[in-house]
């Protein structure tokens, strides 16, 4: 019978399978270990995405819902019927500033305009700019601006008076307009 000896077994102790089995246990702990913790932080983000949509199912729910839709119809009209204010206060405040840029005549200034026109002159249009006021007429005969324009020019009332386009609209009417400057420029 044979028997091997073996020579190194001085070397080895008892002691040395004990640390390498030691040493496995704390491996597999370790191991065991991190795979738990894994799992958990895995299982806790899954419960939070999984409370996240249902969150956000919830809320779009509550978006599609009847209440929701009216109030955003109800918006919808509302900022139609402000756009229309603004559009209606942006056309106030323009003809607010064309009134307040014309001048505040003198009662007796258009009074006295009309008192001196021949009976057979007619003023279709006034309109004043800047210290000029123009006048646009009509009369059946062609004399009728010169005398009308002599008569303003002779009030002493006005600075200049020109009248111009003196034509004839349908052979038995003139047109023309009187341009008049007055005193001052500011329609007293």
């Amino acid at each position: 019978m044979r028997r091997d000896i073996n020579f190194f077994t001085v070397y080895h102790s008892q002691n040395d399978t004990g640390i390498s089995e030691k040493f496995n246990i704390i491996a597999l702990s370790f191991c065991a270990g991190c795979l738990i913790i894994i799992l958990g932080i895995f299982s806790f983000l899954k419960l939070s995405d999984s409370a996240v949509i249902k969150n956000i199912l919830s809320a779009n729910s509550f978006l599609q819902s009847t209440q929701v839709m009216q109030a955003e119809q109800n918006l919808n009209n509302g900022n139609s019927k402000i756009a229309a204010l603004s559009g209606y206060k942006k056309a106030a405040q323009e003809v607010t500033s064309e009134v307040s840029a014309n001048p505040v005549t003198n009662s007796t200034l258009l009074q006295d305009i009309s008192s001196m026109e021949p009976s057979d002159i007619a003023v279709s249009n006034i309109s004043y700019s800047e210290g000029l006021l123009t006048l646009i007429c009509t009369c059946s005969n062609n004399k009728s601006p010169a005398i009308f324009v002599h008569t303003l020019e002779q009030s002493g009332d006005f600075h200049s008076v020109d009248y111009q386009d003196l034509s004839s609209g349908d052979g038995k009417t003139f047109e023309f307009s009187i341009a008049i400057t007055l005193k001052g420029g500011d329609g007293e």
